[in-house]
């Protein structure tokens, strides 16, 4: 009596379980540590042309009521490139905040006093896992001006809504 050998498992079955195990040891860790990564923006043409917002001596920033930027400081923006009046920021938020909705403004520094832009309604940003780049926003201006004291409290910052 030969031996009975076991039936060799298809050549394209065990490609497929072999490329379907990797993909999965990829993507694996990508998804347990998956977090939410935005590109904010912020268009300050019209402040520019109107005189309200000098590049050379005045600042932008961003606040939230999630962290990083619920912290007592505001997050500055950067010009995106020379001459440019788009300014914007990069920020990376925690794993736990995915799937969560971020509530923002953005704040002028204009030489020593703070100018803090109040969206009807409140500008929103559901955090989603990776990289997102917000489309540049227009400033909306409220020609309210704060001193250089502000609010450390993201709620009065922003609201109860």
């Amino acid at each position: 009596m030969t031996p009975r050998c076991s039936p060799r498992p298809p050549r394209l079955h065990t490609a497929l379980t072999a490329a379907l195990i990797f993909s999965l040891c990829l993507c694996l860790p990508v998804l347990a540590s998956a977090q939410s990564i935005v590109t904010f923006q912020l268009d300050l043409s019209d402040e520019i042309t109107n005189g309200i917002f000098n590049p050379e001596l005045d600042g932008v920033e961003i606040r939230g009521d999630r962290p990083p930027l619920s912290n007592k400081d505001g997050i500055p923006l950067q010009v995106r490139s020379s001459g440019s009046p788009i300014y914007a920021v990069r920020i990376e938020f925690p794993r736990s905040a995915v799937g969560k909705e971020l509530r923002y403004r953005f704040a002028l520094m204009l030489s020593g006093s703070y100018q803090q832009e109040n969206p009807k309604p409140p500008r929103r940003a559901v955090l989603t896992p990776g990289k997102k780049i917000l489309k540049p926003a227009q400033f909306q201006i409220t020609f309210q001006l704060f001193d250089s004291q502000r609010s450390t409290d993201a709620d009065l910052l922003l609201g109860s809504q």
